[in-house]
C-alpha cells in the first residue's frame, strides 16, 4: 500500500487534487454571488456544483494517466521513468497551489469584510 501513495505523490496526483478542491471553491463561491446577484433559481447553484464534484474524480484520474512535458502532455506509460519532469511539475503546481490559496484567502477577505461594509 505504501507503493500506491507513493506512485500517486510521484505522479502529483495529491497536488492536482489540492488545485482542483481551491479553484473549485473559488468557482463555487464566486457562482454563489453571481447567481444570487442575478437572481438565479437554486437548481442552476446546485448544477454547477454538482458538476465540480463530479470533475474532481476525472481531475485525479487524468493526473494519475497523463504527465505534463516540455513536449506536452503525454500518456504517463510512454514516458521512461529517467526522462519524467515530475518534480518539476511538482515545483510548478506547489507555485499554483500557493497562488490559488492567496487568492482564495483574499476573497474570502473581501466577501467577509469589504462586501459587509458597502
Amino acid at each position: 500500500m505504501g507503493q500506491f501513495f507513493d506512485e500517486l505523490k510521484r505522479r502529483n496526483v495529491f497536488r492536482v487534487g489540492i488545485a482542483y478542491l481551491i479553484v473549485a471553491w473559488l468557482i463555487a463561491q464566486i457562482t454563489e454571488i453571481a447567481f444570487d446577484s442575478f437572481a438565479a433559481p437554486d437548481w442552476t447553484i446546485k448544477t454547477v456544483l454538482f458538476l465540480l464534484v463530479i470533475g474532481l474524480p476525472l481531475a485525479m484520474f487524468f493526473a494519475w494517466a497523463f504527465e505534463l512535458t516540455p513536449e506536452g502532455i503525454k500518456l504517463e506509460k510512454d514516458i521512461a521513468r529517467t526522462e519524467t519532469v515530475t518534480r518539476v511539475s511538482a515545483q510548478r503546481l506547489n507555485y499554483v497551489i500557493l497562488g490559488l490559496l492567496v487568492l482564495a484567502v483574499a476573497f474570502l477577505a473581501v466577501d467577509r469584510y469589504l462586501l459587509e461594509i458597502v
